[in-house]
């Protein structure tokens, strides 16, 4: 199961609404210590089901490990998305 959070956002009208942010099931914590300690390899991408990266990561090296950096950045803010697009965002289990 998804957890769902309520983002605000304004609309072109001015009014404030409200979308739903889905929530990936995935822990953080793993993904950043993956990242963080395999990230060349594609360790954390392979860990959030983004398989197809996590092949180009393991061939380049973490994009020559820039992409590594990147990443690493996106799951510390928890910008970080899994295979269905939900934020990586969940800490512990």
């Amino acid at each position: 199961m998804e957890n769902s959070e309520r983002q605000p956002y304004d609309s072109d009208a001015g009014k404030s609404e409200y979308h739903q942010v889905s929530i990936s099931e995935k822990s953080r914590v793993v993904a950043i210590l993956l990242c963080y300690l395999f990230g060349v390899f594609g360790a954390h991408r392979f860990y959030v089901d983004k398989i197809g990266t996590g092949v180009l990561w393991l061939l380049t090296l973490g994009l020559f490990g820039i992409g590594v950096v990147v990443d690493l950045i996106l799951l510390i803010l928890g910008h970080f998305r899994d295979k269905d697009g939900a934020y990586v965002r969940i800490w512990f289990d």
